[in-house]
């Protein structure tokens, strides 16, 4: 294994000075920092309440955003952390210290940063199967999700928290925390299988949560053809209104992340198994090079949801534009009838 050696003076000043891991680390911030202003243009406004046209703002069940909810804290949380672990090698590179042991870290700091990464790669997994399990109550069982309002949510946000940090003590309960690191890596020679084998179960589960993801789509595409007398009720429109919107929202953003997390998971593998025997520097640079997919794919799926967010909004407000113009000329159209009918009766 070619990661960062332990307790090693020259790697560590070697691996801060690297021009090439100096400009990964750049744009790992830069795309993080673009990642927390889409977390903040996604924010609902509270002003907007007074908005002429409230009708165009996507209204959603507690469930779904209680769950959204945490899924956000998941991506602030890797944002944040990635800058936290990124900023001080970024400074420390222009800096030269006596002695080049200054450049080391100590494992537990060094941990600190980096285990929010994972929680955050890992609750992302969780966060696309819970919101696919969500989703799929909705659609087969609304009695029973109309009736116990947020406590779906409430579970679902639980579950995401402790697989979370469940898999992360798997992985890092090993470590030897007084360790000085030349290198703040989460990969060591302890963990590194570890890690590889908690990505291709994440893997695993996002390909089967796309899969039913597109089901889903399907069956509400189903559903809003079936609009029969006897079982189509105004909480009925509502709810299918609402699950095909969701829909519509959540299965672009299902495939996105499937893609990126499992162009993450082959070049990982690939790094892993045919670069282990490579020297610290180029294993730490393919290392961080791999871990920008993971940044593009937390801006990917926040732009994104902002874009098809707007998109809805524009095209619900559209909808309804219509709806009013055509409400009114049916009005304009019944008095007219009225007032010929008053006109006759007072010529004759």
């Amino acid at each position: 294994m070619a990661a960062a050696p332990l307790n090693n003076c020259t790697a560590a000043r070697i691996l801060t000075k690297s021009l090439p891991l100096h400009l990964i680390r750049h744009l790992q911030i830069l795309l993080c920092i673009i990642t927390l202003i889409f977390f903040f243009l996604n924010i609902e406004k509270p002003w907007r309440s007074k908005d002429a046209t409230p009708r165009s703002r996507l209204r959603f069940h507690t469930n779904l955003k209680i769950v959204v909810g945490v899924a956000s804290v998941f991506y602030v949380l890797h944002s944040l952390a990635v800058i936290t672990t990124r900023v001080p090698y970024v400074i420390t590179f222009y800096f030269d210290f006596v002695s080049d042991c200054s450049y080391q870290i100590v494992a537990w700091k060094c941990l600190s940063f980096r285990i929010p990464i994972y929680i955050s790669i890992v609750g992302f997994t969780f966060f696309h199967l819970a919101l696919c399990i969500e989703r799929a109550v909705a659609t087969f069982f609304l009695e029973t999700y109309e009736k116990h309002h947020g406590v779906f949510g409430i579970f679902a946000a639980i579950i995401m928290f402790l697989g979370a940090v469940v898999c992360n003590f798997y992985i890092f309960y090993e470590e030897d925390f007084s360790a000085l690191k030349s290198y703040c890596m989460s990969t060591t020679t302890t963990s590194a299988r570890k890690l590889l084998f908690v990505i291709n179960c994440l893997t695993f589960f996002d390909v089967f949560t796309t899969i039913g993801d597109f089901i889903l789509l399907q069956v509400n595409k189903s559903q809003s053809k079936k609009k029969t007398v006897s079982n189509y009720t105004l909480r009925k429109a509502y709810q299918l209104r609402e699950n095909k919107i969701s829909i519509r929202l959540i299965f672009p953003l299902s495939v996105t992340h499937s893609a990126t997390f499992s162009l993450y998971l082959l070049l990982t593998t690939v790094q892993r198994t045919f670069f282990a025997d490579v020297d610290s520097l180029t294993y730490a640079s393919m290392v961080d090079s791999i871990h920008l997919i993971v940044c593009m794919n937390t801006l990917l799926t926040l732009a994104l949801f902002y874009y098809l967010k707007k998109k809805l909004e524009a095209q619900i407000s559209q909808s309804d534009r219509e709806t009013r113009i055509n409400s009114n000329h049916q009005t304009d159209v019944y008095f007219e009838q009225f007032q010929r009918q008053i006109n006759r009766r007072t010529t004759t």
